[in-house]
């Protein structure tokens, strides 16, 4: 599959129009980090929650004025998740710079802030945030696409267009006390990003699904040795794709829903009184879907239920749920709650 190469135009100078929100991003909190320093004082950012003390609202359903604001929304996200952590990473105030720095439009930009945006929000280690801001700046879309990467992108193609998985999905929204009447519908893409962050499996875009090719062929590569029968790998990390997919469509459908691409779902579960496995809905989703959100690559699963999952997928079929999730082994719950990210010991 051939792409055009991308051409990122950056902003030379702030344009006169900028909101308040990002001058004193620009001007009171990027000057701090000059010099020699680790860590950067961000408490200028309170005159960002007191100019906008609610959330930004993004519409789905005008990607184009979203994308025209979402540096805003990233500030004011930003400023009211972490200015009560006394400092922030140098590093990571500057990887913001560098993607609020470039102009909306081009797709590698868009999936950068994008992420940047559900990242900003993320009840998470400051520290663990910083990091993947950075890798966030130098994320890019994965332009050539082996053999390997396009059989998988059939599959999560496949699952996106299940209407078993969409029926699952939508039920789940109206659990969240979500009336479905913004229409849901409309193509999704698969989009694969190569991002160094090899926790970080996926996110969604406001109608794409983002895929980190680095981290399955790092499983690839890793499992391989491994895992001794070729078929039985090839399934799992098959099925773990279509997994992914899963999660993030829920994510883009629930969004659209609300026609609100910074909605936070653990707010929104709480708001509505619901019990704990809710706050993460991608996962609540898996758990209606699979039985539970399982580590596709670490649990004993029988090859023949790993069959059965990817038939099902290409025939338009119901997913059979697990019949021992007791044995399975499930993936820890997100250091990041806006993506789907899997924990361990090292993170990137």
């Amino acid at each position: 599959m051939e792409f055009e190469a991308d051409v990122i135009l950056y902003k030379s100078e702030k344009p006169s129009e900028m909101s308040s929100v990002e001058t004193i991003f620009f001007d009171k909190l990027v000057p701090l980090c000059k010099g020699n320093i680790k860590s950067v004082d961000i408490s200028v950012l309170q005159a960002v929650n007191i100019l906008t003390p609610t959330k930004a609202s993004l519409s789905c359903c005008n990607p184009e004025e979203t994308l025209r604001i979402i540096d805003a929304a990233i500030i004011r996200n930003f400023a009211a998740n972490f200015t009560t952590t006394p400092r922030f990473l140098r590093s990571g105030i500057l990887a913001m710079e560098t993607v609020l720095r470039t102009k909306s439009g081009d797709d590698e930009s868009d999936a950068r802030k994008m992420l940047m945006l559900h990242a900003s929000k993320a009840d998470a280690n400051p520290n663990i945030v910083s990091n993947l801001f950075v890798h966030c700046s130098k994320m890019t879309i994965r332009r050539e696409i082996h053999t390997q990467l396009e059989d998988w992108k059939v599959a999560a193609i496949e699952v996106i267009q299940n209407k078993h998985v969409n029926e699952v999905i939508l039920r789940c929204i109206e659990e969240y006390g979500v009336n479905v009447e913004q229409s849901t519908s409309g193509v999704v893409k698969i989009v694969y990003v190569n991002n160094s962050c090899q926790n970080l499996r996926g996110f969604s875009g406001i109608n794409e699904v983002y895929i980190n090719a680095v981290h399955f062929l790092l499983s690839l590569h890793v499992y391989d040795a491994i895992i001794a029968d070729k078929h039985d790998l090839e399934l799992r990390l098959q099925v773990d794709i279509i997994n992914v997919a899963i999660h993030e469509l829920a994510h883009l459908q629930l969004r659209k829903a609300m026609n609100d691409f910074n909605t936070s779902y653990p707010i929104l579960a709480k708001s509505n009184a619901l019990p704990d496995n809710y706050l993460e809905f991608g996962r609540y989703v898996e758990e209606q879907i699979f039985g539970a959100p399982v580590d596709w690559m670490e649990s004993d699963v029988d090859v023949h239920y790993l069959e059965s999952i990817v038939s099902s997928v290409k025939s338009d079929s119901p997913i059979p749920k697990l019949t021992n999730v007791d044995e399975i082994i499930v993936r820890e719950y997100p250091l990041l709650m806006a993506l789907d990210y899997k924990n361990s010991q090292s993170y990137c």
